[in-house]
């Protein structure tokens, strides 16, 4: 493959709108690989106590079930260690390291752009990966100044696609899942997330109790 295209995250839990995601770019982008990078301890986001391991599993079972073309498709554990804090820019660079010869891609929302100025080294990020980012339909929040520079000086870097709309966040399926309160061992385990989640996902959340 050509290119490498990492597609950071929580995962907590991966659902439906991350794997159509995958999915899109991988057709978008015929000579890429497109690899999910869970993150075990994300500066900017709390991933609600599930610990990683299971979170990577449920990320290992959607994509047996979703995506199993391994030649497309994968999963880096590089940001496994809970003990430390990931920033995007440390990975990238461990990530070239590992990948010397391979043309290297981030994915990231509309939203993370919007707030790149504030990652650590966020607006050197274009000089380790291209960034591909997610513009969903309507609106978008404006960028501030400084990655409107960067953007207008290194074009090539940045590579703004439209991804297909799909309502839906790892929150709110929590946040339902806690509703619901399923104690799991049915023939169809939380048949009410049917359209947001794999049936193998909804199975290990139903099975271990995550999130209820």
């Amino acid at each position: 493959m050509d290119l490498l295209a990492f597609y950071g995250g929580s995962f907590n839990p991966v659902h439906y709108g991350h794997l159509k995601t995958a999915q899109y770019l991988a057709e978008l982008l015929p000579q890429s690989r497109i690899i999910f990078l869970p993150n075990s301890s994300p500066p900017h986001k709390d991933t609600a106590k599930l610990s990683y391991e299971a979170r990577r599993a449920m990320l290992a079972a959607a994509l047996a079930e979703c995506l199993p073309d391994t030649a497309r498709f994968g999963i880096c554990d590089l940001e496994a260690d809970a003990t430390v804090r990931h920033y995007t820019s440390d990975t990238l660079r461990q990530l070239k390291a590992l990948y010397p010869e391979q043309f290297l891609a981030f994915i990231m929302g509309w939203d993370s752009l919007v707030t790149l100025d504030q990652w650590k080294q966020g607006l050197e990020l274009h000089q380790l990966a291209q960034l591909i980012v997610l513009k969903r339909p309507g609106p978008q929040q404006e960028l501030p100044p400084a990655v409107q520079a960067s953007i207008a000086a290194y074009p090539a870097h940045y590579r703004i696609v439209a991804n297909p709309e799909f309502d839906v966040s790892s929150s709110a399926i929590r946040a339902q899942i806690a509703q619901l309160k399923s104690a799991g061992g049915s023939a169809e385990p939380l048949p009410e997330l049917k359209a947001l989640l794999p049936r193998s996902v909804r199975a290990l959340i139903a099975e271990h109790h995550y999130y209820g």
